[in-house]
């Protein structure tokens, strides 16, 4: 099973130090991919590490972050997992737009990248992407024209 959790609030969290200590304090191989939403920042979990990460919250693990509140906002098997809607497409623009505009572009190629489904056009395209924006050094450029394309169902 698959478990989403809000945790917040939002505001005055360094997402990309938020990511690499979720990655890091759960043992995780991949980035962890996280979504704004009203009530915070929304992350997909399986069950044990999102057990885990509730507790760990709960207790006050990560308040030097500025996680204080958690919630589980959805449980859903893997297989049954929703594909991305026009609301979640709306949201990823918002964080890639917000990250490229705080001057975080790997941020934003991250949040991107976590985003897309495997079977997408894009997905595939993502590692000569990176190399490209690299020897660029201008991540903007590469992101925004994407994510005008992008549609639902290129999403996870």
């Amino acid at each position: 099973h698959i478990y989403a959790l809000e945790v917040g609030p939002a505001e005055n969290i360094d997402t990309t130090e938020l990511e690499q200590a979720l990655q890091s304090y759960l043992y995780l191989r991949q980035k962890v991919a996280l979504l704004a939403t009203a009530g915070g920042l929304r992350v997909e979990l399986p069950r044990d590490k999102a057990k885990a990460l509730f507790y760990a919250i709960k207790t006050g693990q990560f308040r030097k972050l500025g996680l204080q509140e958690v919630r589980v906002i959805a449980e859903f098997r893997q297989e049954e997992r929703p594909a991305g809607g026009p609301a979640v497409l709306d949201r990823l623009r918002a964080t890639v737009s917000r990250l490229l505009g705080e001057g975080k572009p790997d941020g934003a190629f991250q949040a991107l990248a976590a985003s897309l489904h495997r079977q997408s056009r894009f997905y595939r395209q993502l590692e000569s992407w990176s190399q490209q924006a690299q020897a660029k050094g201008d991540m903007s450029s590469l992101l925004l024209p994407i994510l005008d394309e992008l549609q639902p169902s290129d999403l996870k």
